[in-house]
């Protein structure tokens, strides 16, 4: 069976260390939240927010030095994420964030 880019994706992330990946599923990110729920190495962290999850993601990096990933709709996901995003950026706290296809 060939591997799609979503789960490529969750596999490096997985291989990286990343053990926390946080988001809401959905339209442009179903593929890559199939693929997080399927690798045993990686758990789901479910919101009803974007900015929650990039909150999420900073607060984590400062307390555990660990990165989470933050998965993200297209367009208005990314925008709702900006806050979280910037104010790690602002703080020299990191994160990964995978925004969804359009189209």
């Amino acid at each position: 069976m060939r591997a799609n880019g979503a789960e490529l994706l969750a596999h490096a992330l997985a291989r990286a260390g990343v053990e926390v990946v946080a988001g809401v599923p959905g339209a442009s990110v179903f593929a890559f939240g199939d693929a997080v729920d399927r690798n045993p190495k990686l758990k789901p962290f479910l919101v009803r927010h974007e900015s929650t999850a990039a909150f999420a993601a900073d607060a984590y990096f400062r307390v555990s030095g660990k990165l989470m990933a933050v998965m993200v709709h297209a367009m208005p996901g990314a925008a709702n994420a900006l806050a979280g995003i910037a104010n790690a950026y602002c703080d020299s706290s990191s994160m990964i964030v995978v925004l969804g296809e359009t189209g």
